[in-house]
């Protein structure tokens, strides 16, 4: 048996080709392009042995070698990045290329049989995996920008943020006809006029939020610094909201192709939920159990045990990242409506557990709730009991 092991970065990857029936080894370099993913066949080719290929998943820089060699006939074992860091350690404390496809061949040569492997989607869920990531990373823009805009409202209009969400559309709009405190107190009866007109609004809450503006602790906008910059938030803000809209009517579209599945019962999972799930998970009869799953999706409590000590610290966050990120919301909200999961979350603060605390063990009690659904085809029962 011969075990090649490939890392790769952006413009090139590193193989090392190593002999189990020998200490032979050979160090090899080539292109990310057609013309280096040919030699490197030619060389496999001139191989008279068999072969086990291994290389990490590392985002999307594997993808094209990994379709290429598939193309050939080649089996290529994509290893788990967390899995795979920790045992590169253990081989050598440098890092090069080199070194790490070297550390990727001993890995595979002596623990190819329990090395925990990558997922490799279809195209179909990749397709779907790739939405709701983009998704991911323009809600995280907007989030940013709520964070900037909130401190610009700090120093220019404090007291507005008395009356308003930083996320709320009603402030959103307000802000883009009338962006400082100068401009809303000069416009008062526009001002009275435009916020009546929402819900949740009449004269008299507005004619406080003016009335507060008037007596504001907030800097002056001298130089109208404040005005540019908040405007320009806010159109930022529209623009990012607008794709959100259009990405996530397309991850309805995609998802819709999916056969249904009965993890979409739980009350507080919507298109986006799912999508996130199902593309994330791909096929869940590769996790053997519901610790395995939970386990994956970092939600796993870190134990410490030395002689009779004995000591559970936090989650390990060692597992797919935006599956946790997705249990926990899916855990804030989830506590909201009366139910079972409700029950816990509060007896656990009764307990004098920390918020936090609680909704990530309400977190973990969902992911077990996925796993059980998923793999019995079962529908969600709000009156399962939850242990």
């Amino acid at each position: 048996m011969v075990y090649i092991g490939i890392d790769i970065s952006s413009d090139k990857f590193n193989v090392c080709i190593l002999y189990s029936d020998s200490s032979k080894s050979i160090d090899l370099s080539f292109r990310q392009s057609r013309k280096g993913f040919e030699k490197f066949h030619s060389k496999l080719l001139n191989i008279h042995e068999d072969v086990l290929i291994a290389m990490e998943s590392t985002g999307v820089y594997h993808m094209s070698l990994y379709e290429f060699l598939s193309s050939k006939g080649f089996e290529v074992l994509l290893l788990h990045p967390y899995t795979l860091k920790h045992f590169l350690k253990a081989y050598s404390h440098s890092k090069t290329d080199s070194i790490d496809a070297r550390s990727i061949a001993l890995v595979l040569s002596q623990l190819s049989n329990s090395i925990h492997l990558s997922n490799v989607p279809s195209d179909q869920l990749n397709a779907l995996r790739e939405l709701v990531r983009f998704r991911n990373s323009i809600v995280q823009q907007r989030s940013n920008l709520y964070r900037r805009l909130h401190n610009f409202l700090r120093l220019d209009m404090p007291e507005i943020l008395k009356f308003f969400d930083i996320n709320s559309k009603v402030l959103h709009a307000l802000l883009i006809r009338f962006p400082t405190r100068s401009d809303i107190i000069s416009n008062q009866q526009d001002v009275v006029q435009f916020l009546s007109s929402f819900k949740n609004w009449n004269e008299s809450k507005a004619q406080s939020l003016i009335s507060a503006l008037k007596d504001s602790i907030g800097l002056r906008d001298t130089f109208g610094s404040h005005s540019f910059i908040i405007s320009s938030i806010i159109t930022q803000v529209k623009s990012l909201s607008e794709q959100l809209e259009r990405i996530e009517e397309k991850i309805s579209e995609l998802l819709s192709q999916f056969s249904d599945n009965p993890i979409s019962s739980i009350k507080g999972i919507g298109p986006v939920t799912l999508a996130q799930i199902i593309s994330e998970v791909g096929d869940i009869s590769r996790f053997s159990s519901s610790k395995a799953f939970v386990a994956y999706s970092g939600l796993d409590p870190v134990i410490h045990q030395s002689g009779k000590s004995f000591h559970s610290g936090g989650i390990s966050k060692k597992g797919n990242s935006i599956l946790r990120y997705t249990f926990y919301n899916l855990a804030v909200r989830i506590v909201r409506y009366p139910g079972k999961y409700r029950d816990k979350y509060l007896s656990l603060l009764e307990r004098g557990k920390p918020k936090k605390v609680a909704l990530v063990a309400i977190a973990r009690k969902l992911a077990v709730l996925v796993y059980t659904l998923w793999t019995r085809g079962e529908k969600f029962d709000p009156n399962i009991a939850v242990t």
